[in-house]
């Protein structure tokens, strides 16, 4: 198998200021993924995209080791995540929060379970951390929970790109 990965993000801002200041004011962000096959820095070897129902004001909990790469097969020896992306479609009635699940919770991202992500209808979330071992995934550290605030049933599409031992 060949695997390789690529994506590249900018986000610019400019604002032209009022007089007497002349001139314009920027402000620019923007990097480049490029991952080649392989399990050290720079390099992956798993990738997975689904999108998660979530029932309507309730909560479920994905264990990133039992999610399937895009070959249909589980990921269970996931041991790193390098890029993670959360997005909540605008179509959701409410915002999801995303936390460590109780259960053999994933705290690489967010120490504990008081910490929280609030995914608003229509938000993006994107990690990348392309150092070994930036975001390591374990037997026991593995797992996320969302939950769904809405009256009605939520989607987050979750796309994670990791490496095996």
């Amino acid at each position: 198998m060949a695997f390789s990965a690529f994506t590249s993000f900018a986000l610019r801002a400019s604002m032209t200021p009022q007089s007497p200041v002349s001139g314009q004011v920027s402000a620019v962000t923007e990097f480049d993924l490029s991952l080649t096959e392989g399990t050290a820095a720079h390099k992956a070897d798993l990738a997975h995209k689904s999108i998660q129902s979530i029932a309507a004001s309730g909560n479920s909990d994905i264990d990133f080791r039992a999610l399937e790469d895009t070959l249909g097969d589980v990921m269970d020896s996931l041991a790193e995540v390098v890029a993670l992306v959360f997005e909540s479609p605008a179509t959701n009635g409410d915002a999801l929060s995303i936390k460590p699940a109780s259960s053999n919770g994933w705290t690489a991202l967010l120490a504990d379970a008081s910490d929280v992500i609030t995914l608003k209808p229509g938000a993006r979330v994107i990690l990348y951390a392309p150092a070994d071992g930036a975001y390591p995934v374990g037997a026991t550290n593995k797992s996320i929970n969302v939950a769904n605030a809405d009256s009605t049933a939520a989607n987050l599409t979750l796309t994670l790109i990791g490496r095996s031992a």
